[in-house]
C-alpha cells in the first residue's frame, strides 16, 4: 500500500511538472518578443528550443567536432574572436563547462532571462541534487545572454 501511494503520489508531481509552461516554450516567446530580426545566437542542444531560421542567425555549441572543446566556443574557424549577439545555455550538457568558458561569458555578456520549472510540492520547492541528463528534459533551467555594448 506504501509502494502504491508512494509511486502514485510521484506520478502526480510528474505529471505537474509536465502541466506547466516548460521553459523551452518560455525561452522561445521571450526571443521571438526582444531579439532583433538578424541577431547572431548561440545555444546549447539543437532542438531545445527551437528557433526561426528566418528570423536569427542560429550557431549550435553543442555541434559534432567541437562538442568537448569549450575554451573554443568564443573563437571562429580561423581562430578569430567571435561573440554573437546572445547566448543562450541550458543546463543539461552532459560535459564539464570549464572556468575558461565561464570567464569569457562573463566578462562579453549579461543575463537577460532566466527560465526555469523546478518540482514542487505545494509551495514547497524539491531538491535534484544531480539529477541524471535524461531526467532534466521536462523542466530544463535555461538563460539568456546578451553581448555587452
Amino acid at each position: 500500500v506504501t509502494a502504491m501511494f508512494l509511486t502514485g503520489g510521484l506520478t502526480l508531481l510528474q505529471v505537474k511538472i509536465l502541466t506547466q509552461p516548460h521553459p523551452a516554450n518560455q525561452a522561445f516567446e521571450w526571443v521571438e518578443r526582444h531579439v532583433p530580426r538578424g541577431a547572431r545566437i548561440q545555444k546549447g542542444w539543437p532542438e531545445l528550443p527551437p528557433l526561426n531560421p528566418q528570423k536569427l542567425r542560429i550557431i549550435n555549441f553543442f555541434d559534432q567536432p567541437r562538442m568537448a572543446d569549450f575554451r573554443k566556443y568564443f573563437v571562429d574557424g580561423a581562430g578569430k574572436p567571435r561573440f554573437p549577439d546572445y547566448v543562450m545555455l541550458d543546463n543539461l550538457p552532459t560535459l564539464e563547462i570549464p572556468t575558461v568558458f565561464l570567464d569569457q561569458l562573463g566578462q562579453n555578456y549579461n543575463l537577460v532571462a532566466e527560465f526555469r520549472q523546478p518540482p514542487r510540492l505545494s509551495m514547497m520547492e524539491l531538491p535534484e541534487w544531480d539529477p541524471p541528463h535524461d531526467w532534466k528534459y521536462s523542466h530544463p533551467e535555461i538563460r539568456i545572454y546578451r553581448r555587452k555594448l
